[in-house]
């Protein structure tokens, strides 16, 4: 399939929501078409200066995306009966012509065969050349007319493929997903449901099982589901990839992460285990869960402790966890360590992940990686001037450029291989409750999937 435009819509208008807009809309392989948003007054706001419909009902927004849809396929459905018949008639008169050049062939012969009676034998040999060099004539016309029969067969046919190819690409709609978790899922069902390719914000869904479930839905319907893991695009990360990859620091045997919500202000329903799933783990931390993941793999064992601010055991109980401290096992010689808090009063936002290996300790943010010589102490500092507008695009290319040309493309962070994530962080969670270290790839198999190599 030859590259296109997505018709696309943005679903949540939070600070997320309008870095995926604007990303998308430098893009070109975006066509934004709509917004919605609970805030009817910011959703008019916004689709004012990108020139697209709003919503401020989530439901509406999905049914009017596959409205929209259908009626190009109709559309395209017409023209395509209508170059149909249009080959049918063109056909219809070539027909017609053989048929005639046939006749007068025919009719010729006869004439001639006549003349050639009437006439002395010494002008047989004559009208025998004279008919060779006929019948030599009329096979070149019939081979040079079955010629540009199958030329024209197959012109049209390479106009049909790459007509067929268009129209797939100006039929295809995504959703970007931003919109709080419980206010939504049940319209990224629908709009998978209808066909629509979606790419979501972290996390997948409130727990594992609603993530499987979304994941099996994606495919049984073909589409695309992606979750946004913008990290993965910063050039620290990457350049993290590459340097395990290339073996640069041999032996590793721990890996330490620290995520620090600093001050900032948290939406009540987070702190809600039925609304939220779950608190820092789940919403704070995966992307520096995924960090961990997608360099090392799928713990072995993961062992969890959680608590949040509430003033006695049986009130912490109906609240979402606000400090974990989760140590992860992911070999006999390799182990994990994460410590996070998004409590009030612990200073300033910070996020780092730390990797011990042989004489050789790596520390990673998302603008900067340091490489520290475990005997001497010296370091080396690589300071990088990406954003995150700049991981928001690439990250949204890849997502467009996997359903435009999937053959050439593949998606970076496809809903199934988030599934490992999600079940980590459900082992957690468990493993808190239970005071047993959990293992996550029991998980994997009740939902009947395995790891995935990524």
């Amino acid at each position: 399939m030859s590259e296109g435009k997505l018709k696309t819509a943005v679903l949540g208008l939070n600070e997320q929501g309008l870095l995926l807009l604007e990303a998308a809309a430098k893009i070109e392989n975006f066509e934004i078409i709509a917004v919605a948003d609970k805030d009817a007054g910011l959703a008019e706001k916004v689709a004012s200066t990108y020139k697209c419909a709003f919503y401020d009902d989530y439901r509406q927004l999905v049914s009017v995306m596959d409205s929209s849809l259908l009626s190009n396929d109709r559309e395209t459905a017409k023209d395509k009966k209508t170059g149909e018949d249009r080959d049918d008639q063109h056909i219809q008169d070539l027909e017609h012509s053989q048929d005639a050049k046939a006749s007068h062939d025919a009719k010729h012969s006869q004439d001639t065969k006549h003349s050639h009676d009437a006439k002395h034998s010494q002008d047989t040999k004559h009208s025998q050349d004279v008919k060779h060099s006929r019948d030599a004539e009329h096979s070149q016309d019939v081979e040079h007319s079955r010629d540009a029969e199958h030329s024209r067969d197959a012109e049209h046919s390479q106009d049909a493929e790459h007509s067929q190819d268009s129209d797939n690409i100006g039929n295809i709609g995504c959703l970007l997903v931003a919109a709080d978790m419980h206010t939504c899922d049940e319209y990224v069902r629908m709009a998978i449901k209808k066909k629509i390719n979606i790419l979501k914000l972290p996390p997948v869904a409130r727990n594992f099982e609603e993530a499987a479930e979304l994941v099996r839905l994606a495919k049984d319907q073909d589409v695309k589901f992606s979750i946004a893991n913008p990290g993965r695009f910063a050039k620290s990360h990457l350049d993290l990839r590459q340097f395990l990859q290339d073996g640069q620091i041999e032996q590793v045997f721990l890996i330490t992460a620290y995520y620090n919500a600093g001050d900032r202000k948290h939406s009540p329903w987070q702190t809600d285990p039925k609304l939220a799933g779950g608190g820092v783990l789940l919403h704070n931390c995966y992307e520096i869960i995924d960090q961990i993941i997608l360099n090392f793999g799928t713990p072995e064992q993961v062992y969890s402790l959680n608590t949040n601010a509430a003033g006695d055991r049986q009130q912490r109980l109906y609240l979402t966890e606000d400090t974990a401290v989760v140590t992860m096992k992911f070999s006999d010689t390799s182990f994990g360590n994460l410590i996070a808090s998004r409590r009030d009063g612990t200073g300033p936002r910070e996020e780092f992940l730390k990797i011990y290996g042989k004489n050789k300790i790596l520390t990673i943010t998302n603008t900067q990686l340091t490489v520290t010589d475990g005997l001497s102490q010296k370091s080396k500092k690589l300071k990088y001037d990406d954003d995150e507008s700049e991981w928001y695009m690439a990250m949204l290319e890849n997502f467009a450029l996997s359903i435009l040309s999937p053959h050439n493309n593949k998606l970076c962070s496809s809903g199934r291989e988030n599934l490992t994530n999600m079940a980590v962080i459900e082992s957690a969670y468990l493993s808190a409750r239970t005071a047993t270290p959990e293992e996550p790839v029991k998980l994997l198999q009740m939902a009947q999937i395995e790891p995935t190599e990524i």
